[in-house]
């Protein structure tokens, strides 16, 4: 993204900002995942940035326009490849998609593998490729194959990177596109991480060294930690460090070695996506048979299935178990969690919804729906507080999603929409909730 500070974006006061800025989905995808609150540009304009992303230097760059194929330099795709994993880079309405005259919209500026002379090879500028903004068609395509390239990149067109529009509009764009990305095949089966970051910013940060570059750095996706916040100091480098260590890589410069990774933002995560179907799951109807399906990529879609009643006696609904609840469950059933876990968190993602039409009934009025998961996790001892049931103890976490008529219930909302003939989880109307569950961990770990 685009020639913009981290206060131009955020919402809400967090990390020194005032909450003035109009980035409404970035602040609140910021909030759901993690945010870095001082990560810095290295320096301006545009091109120089881009190669510390992927180079780990600027090359003494000062100005945009240096391009093509003429810095005789190590890279990202040169560890990436002697490692043996596979990248592709997309940029939005390119010409020449797959060829060595490959033609982002702003060449190099924006686009900094081709100004590598090592990437003109026309095994490397196969991986170039279009994508049609502000869709991005082909980009999601790759997402959603059955075997996604290891490392994936993207330039949005400059309307669509806030270069030659307003934060609102590009806030839009990743509002359509980010959902897209996180529901994919790559990010429901893999471990997999998003990250978003603006190239440069206004000479300013709200907090610490205020003449340094503060710009909007966040992750998303499965193995990011949940409502993640931190003011230690990251730059492009660190990017490119983190990379490097998650695979293993050598580093390139001394810029990325010295660059402190961004790993706080990731925990030890377990996603139960792929697991949310009728194979592992046991699926039990109550009252009358409801329709669930589930979707190619795990997530289960739950149906209420009479559109026109609303009492309990008449709604139908769906429940899932996987295996079976305390105390029936023994210690043969399921593995425990490590030892030293420090804290223990379950969340769920909702990928698409679809309210009925309103009906009525004696509890009111509808569409609602009402989803309440309930995981219990053995422990590695038993623990007197918690119980022993068949021999272990068991950690009981539950996540609770509801709407009425079209509202969604606060978070931590105890009270349910049931009235006397529709008690507690009574359903409305015809819905669809499409959704992800996670639960991740941390665990406290002795260094050598």
């Amino acid at each position: 993204m685009e020639n913009n500070g981290l206060c131009d974006i955020l919402t809400t006061t967090v990390g020194g900002c005032r909450g003035s800025g109009t980035g409404n989905y970035m602040t609140s995808l910021a909030g759901l995942y993690g945010l870095a609150t001082h990560y810095t540009a290295a320096t301006h304009p545009s091109e120089p940035n881009y190669l510390a992303l992927i180079g780990g230097s600027t090359f003494g760059y000062t100005s945009d326009g240096n391009c093509c194929y003429i810095i005789s330099s190590a890279n990202i795709v040169d560890r990436l490849e002697s490692a043996g994993l596979t990248w592709q880079a997309f940029a939005e309405d390119a010409g020449n998609s797959g060829t060595c005259s490959f033609s982002p919209p702003r060449s190099g500026d924006h686009f900094p593998f081709i100004d590598f002379s090592d990437m003109n090879t026309a095994s490397r500028c196969s991986r170039f490729l279009t994508t049609s903004s502000p869709t991005d068609t082909e980009f999601l395509a790759a997402l959603n194959s059955t075997t996604p390239a290891n490392y994936i990149w993207l330039t949005p067109n400059d309307s669509d990177n806030c270069h030659n529009t307003s934060v609102s509009f590009c806030d839009a764009y990743l509002s359509a596109l980010v959902p897209l990305i996180l529901s994919s095949t790559m990010f429901t089966t893999q471990r997999s991480a998003l990250f978003i970051v603006f190239d440069e910013g206004n000479n300013y940060c709200p907090t610490g060294n205020n003449s340094s570059d503060c710009v909007y750095a966040t992750w998303a996706g499965p193995v990011v930690k949940k409502a993640s916040t931190s003011s230690n100091s990251y730059s492009h480098y660190s990017y490119l460090h983190t990379l490097e260590a998650n695979w293993n890589l050598a580093t390139i410069t001394n810029s990325d070695a010295g660059a402190t990774t961004m790993g706080e933002f990731f925990g030890t995560t377990n996603n139960l996506a792929n697991q949310f179907d009728c194979v592992n799951w046991t699926c039990s109807n109550f009252l009358s048979p409801s329709a669930l399906s589930v979707a190619s990529n795990g997530t289960g879609e739950i149906r209420q299935s009479n559109p026109s009643v609303c009492d309990w006696n008449s709604s139908y609904y769906d429940s899932l178990i996987r295996g079976t609840l305390p105390p029936a469950q023994g210690p043969s059933q399921g593995t425990a969690l490590p030892l030293n876990i420090t804290s223990l968190t379950v969340s769920v993602d909702f990928l698409g919804r679809n309210l009925s039409p309103t009906c009525s009934g004696p509890s009111g009025q509808g569409p609602r729906y009402h989803l309440f998961i309930s995981l219990y996790f053995k422990l590695s001892s038993t623990v007197s507080a918690c119980g022993i049931y068949s021999g272990a103890s068991w950690l009981d976490t539950q996540v609770r999603l509801e709407n009425i008529n079209g509202v969604d219930s606060a978070i931590g909302t105890t009270s349910t929409y049931g009235g006397g003939s529709d008690p507690i989880v009574g359903a409305c109307g015809y819905s669809i909730a499409t959704l992800q569950l996670h639960y991740n961990w941390l665990q406290a770990k002795r260094l050598a």
